[in-house]
């Protein structure tokens, strides 16, 4: 039963977005691999990368919208695009991602800035699923097609 719901949500999403989101989870695992790492050796900041994880999350949830999702009728499958408003957030999130470990210097040096910058990417990477995710659904919910994702899958 749960292998009949698995395929029908990835068989209504475009291989894009699906290959898009296994790799953010890639990251995730990664990313959390190297925090449980530096909690073991004692020097991880847990309070600063809290934050970091919280200011990664909000940057996380606003990128997300770099990509548009709707329905393609032809295909019966969600697709995603870049439209104008995403190209612009792409700019300032690259931007943002080249540039983080300068912005954050200002308050914050050596180890703990790393402590910063991986969680800033930690969330930022949750942030960017959890928005898709939300995006996957309001397309649903406009095809009244939403029992297909509930709130209780993964």
């Amino acid at each position: 039963m749960e292998n009949q719901k698995e395929k029908s949500e990835s068989s209504i999403l475009e291989t894009r977005i699906i290959k898009r989101l296994r790799i953010y989870i890639a990251i995730i695992i990664l990313i959390s691999i190297l925090i449980i790492y530096e909690l073991i050796q004692g020097h991880f900041n847990i309070p600063l990368a809290i934050i970091g994880i919280i200011i990664g999350w909000v940057i996380g949830i606003f990128v997300s919208r770099m990509y548009v999702l709707s329905w393609d009728d032809d295909e019966n499958i969600i697709v995603s695009h870049m439209d104008g408003i995403g190209a612009v957030i792409l700019v300032f999130y690259l931007i943002f991602v080249i540039n983080k470990s300068k912005y954050f210097g200002y308050w914050v040096q050596g180890t703990p800035l790393f402590d910063l910058v991986i969680s800033v990417t930690l969330g930022t990477m949750i942030g960017r699923i959890l928005g898709t995710r939300s995006s996957i659904k309001k397309v649903l919910r406009a095809l009244k097609i939403e029992k297909l994702i509930d709130d209780n899958s993964p």
